[in-house]
């Protein structure tokens, strides 16, 4: 095992010991480039308070929120790593993780804005004393609607990787893009990312939905990717 194996290996212990930053861990193999890590949390359903504890976490492991573009050479590092079964072992990225996180993406993207409820991004540094309560408002509305830009084009990636799952064929069928904030992405993120969103949707249920509605009586809703002898290959527990 080389060095930095072996350094990945004792930071991605504690990633791993808690499904939220193992979640995160699926935004690390993403091909393109990424948006801000600012908008991870709320594509994930945490509220801010419940990410003060796992961003210390963060920061004193891989410290993944604070990568910047300028680093994305060592983020591909890292990701060639997760996805080495070889290498990575137990802290190989299997389809039930994407899976994860695709149905909690898939929730903040699908389900209705409430109305003046804005989440409560991290002010930036600069942000001074005296410009708190007017422009945060400003601020975190615009940061909004990135994150649902954001979402828009990493859940068909994280569809791509997942396995089938009936909570998450469901709720597909189910639902749709909130038509509300769709109306306010830019125009080309309306024309490229929103039909590459529907087009992946479709192929995902197209794949996994009959699947999943022939044994849906039988599994009495449990997730279709199920334990084998203890625990399955593709299980992220």
């Amino acid at each position: 095992m080389g060095l930095l194996d072996h350094y990945h290996q004792s930071a991605l212990e504690g990633y791993f010991a808690d499904d939220c930053l193992t979640d995160l861990l699926t935004f690390v193999t993403y091909p393109d480039s990424l948006w801000d890590w600012i908008h991870v949390w709320p594509l994930l359903g945490l509220m801010h308070s419940e990410t003060v504890e796992r961003e210390e976490s963060d920061r004193k492991k891989l410290h993944l929120l604070g990568l910047k573009q300028t680093y994305d050479s060592y983020r591909h590092i890292l990701a060639q790593y997760l996805a080495d079964e070889t290498r990575a072992g137990r802290y190989h990225l299997v389809e039930a993780h994407y899976t994860r996180v695709a149905l909690k993406v898939a929730k903040y993207l699908f389900e209705p804005k409430q109305p003046g409820k804005l989440y409560l991004y991290n002010l930036p540094q600069e942000w001074t004393w005296y410009r708190e309560g007017h422009e945060d408002k400003i601020f975190r509305e615009k940061k909004t609607k990135e994150t649902f830009q954001a979402g828009i084009q990493y859940l068909p990636y994280l569809l791509q990787q997942s396995g089938p799952n009936e909570d998450l064929v469901s709720y597909l069928e189910q639902s749709k893009l909130d038509p509300i904030r769709a109306q306010e992405l830019p125009r080309v993120a309306w024309a490229e990312d929103k039909t590459k969103l529907e087009a992946e949707v479709a192929a995902y249920l197209k794949k996994y939905a009959t699947r999943a509605n022939s044994t849906r009586g039988e599994s009495n809703g449990t997730n279709l990717i199920t334990p084998t002898n203890g625990r399955h290959k593709d299980s992220p527990s």
